[in-house]
């Protein structure tokens, strides 16, 4: 880890990635089946999302692009919008996609969308589907094009927590004051903080959502927003009330428990010029594949942010 302090200015949810580095002591091995799945296209623009641009100006157009990883074509590649606003997706919101090229990796995938203005201040909801012989599988839900004013804030430090030592099966670390992350409102307006898990990691590890879905490589990863000002978190102050600060690979925002304490999450509404204090608490999984035994992984969180 670096000894000074770096800034970093970010816009939009494919901002910043946080990396985990740690070690995990494990003696039971289990095969792993080979799977398709999606990736992001890793193009300009398309590392960490699957539309550009990123903002809604204007009368716009929009391209959005997926890869399906693997050596067999889909039936079909369907990208599903929530045109409406209501939270729901049926039918008739959903884009067919067109195979725009096959490369090392797979299959690409895209679609062109037009929208002709904003319907709301919240950034449009997405997510990804397909089909290959008999399995049909969706991506995690994603959000944009983003609408309204831009944001921007600036992360002050290292972009990375290195959890020293081995960590031990059901063991839980939270970051100390020598690894806090702080963001800081550089925008004109309000901004809400949002976070996710990066589903596209070389890691035999998956995030649980909750302590009965915990298994082998099942982990949970937590979170809270505190004031800047506060120098240590306690493990007992993540998910107090029912699994509320659990990051996952759907984005969630900040608001009262939902990555807070005390009914309060200083992610939510940060004024301009305003610092926040982010935490994490890691609870390691119960086993894992013995072939991973000893090895060092990493696992990143992006970290996004919508204006009020």
């Amino acid at each position: 880890m670096l000894n000074t302090k770096k800034y970093f200015n970010f816009q939009n949810m494919r901002l910043l990635t946080i990396v985990f580095t740690f070690i995990l002591l494990a003696n039971l091995a289990f095969g792993i089946p080979y799977d398709w799945d999606f990736e992001w296209v890793g193009e300009p623009g398309y590392e960490w999302d699957g539309v550009e641009p990123d903002y809604f100006e204007s009368d716009r157009h929009f391209v959005y692009k997926i890869r399906v990883s693997g050596d067999l074509e889909p039936q079909w590649v369907t990208l599903n919008l929530d045109w409406n606003g209501d939270g729901n997706f049926s039918r008739d919101e959903q884009v067919p996609m067109k195979m725009e090229k096959r490369d090392d990796r797979g299959f690409v995938y895209s679609a062109e969308v037009i929208f002709n203005r904003s319907f709301f201040k919240n950034p449009m909801e997405y997510y990804f589907s397909a089909q290959i012989g008999y399995m049909v599988k969706t991506s995690p839900l994603m959000f944009g094009p983003f609408f309204g004013n831009k944001v921007s804030f600036a992360f002050i430090g290292d972009t990375l927590w290195d959890i020293a030592g081995p960590v031990f099966p059901l063991e839980i670390v939270v970051n100390s004051s020598r690894n806090t992350f702080y963001f800081v409102n550089t925008g004109d307006v309000p901004i809400t903080f949002g976070l996710s898990i990066d589903e596209n990691m070389d890691t035999p590890w998956k995030p649980a959502e909750r302590y009965v879905e915990l298994g082998e490589n099942k982990y949970i990863l937590s979170a809270i927003f505190t004031k800047s000002d506060v120098k240590q978190v306690k493990k007992e102050w993540f998910n107090s009330m029912d699994y509320e600060d659990v990051i996952s690979e759907v984005p969630r925002f900040a608001e009262g428990e939902v990555f807070g304490f005390n009914g309060v999450s200083a992610g939510k509404s940060l004024s301009p010029n305003d610092t926040v204090a982010l935490w994490f608490s890691l609870l390691v999984p119960p086993s894992s594949d013995g072939s991973e035994s000893d090895n060092v992984y990493s696992l990143r969180v992006k970290i996004f942010a919508v204006s009020e």
